[in-house]
């Protein structure tokens, strides 16, 4: 569904799907040996507390900054969060010596659910390995909030998300 929901809205086919649950989010983590982050407010989630600053979190701790929602932009702010710890997440895998990333990849690959062989991921991992930040672009879908039966929503603002897709993907 969530696959058909994101053709739906974008008019683009999707080629492929990664799912991570949250115990090997945690693992991956773990096995790179933190992921140095700056959290730019207290978090207080998942029975711990981080404090502002850069730091070097584990697992559990980067488990939750990324799931923390109490924030004035709900679930925006805590995509955009997420944005950032997955470039910070690129950068420390980027400075790990390949023998160590073998076994980080053992432990992903071990617990994700995906429609991508194995032979693929190889392939786009070898042709993305210089991959640099500036090489990557995080959209949100622009929108704005709404309530609906006293739940609030994120309603997309399809002319403004149009654009972006076209910026990215042209107009076929």
């Amino acid at each position: 569904l969530l696959l058909e929901t994101a053709e739906q809205l974008s008019g683009l086919e999707i080629d492929y799907y990664i799912g991570l649950n949250y115990a090997a989010f945690k693992d991956v983590i773990d096995h790179l040996g933190g992921v140095e982050f700056e959290v730019d407010r207290v978090i207080e989630a998942r029975g711990l507390r981080l404090e502002p600053g850069l730091q070097v979190l584990n697992g559990d701790q980067a488990f939750a900054l990324v799931s923390f929602r109490k924030e004035p932009l709900g679930d925006i702010g805590r995509v955009q969060r997420q944005q950032r710890f997955i470039m910070a997440l690129l950068n420390e895998a980027k400075t790990k010596p390949l023998r160590s990333l073998l076994l980080v990849f053992k432990v992903f690959w071990d617990n994700v659910d995906t429609d991508i062989e194995l032979h693929e991921v190889a392939v786009q991992a070898l042709k993305y390995r210089g991959i640099e930040e500036e090489d990557i672009s995080m959209e949100i879908v622009p929108g704005s909030f709404y309530n609906y039966e006293s739940r609030s929503y994120w309603k997309p603002d399809i002319a403004q998300t149009e654009e972006i897709i076209k910026a990215y993907f042209g107009d076929e």
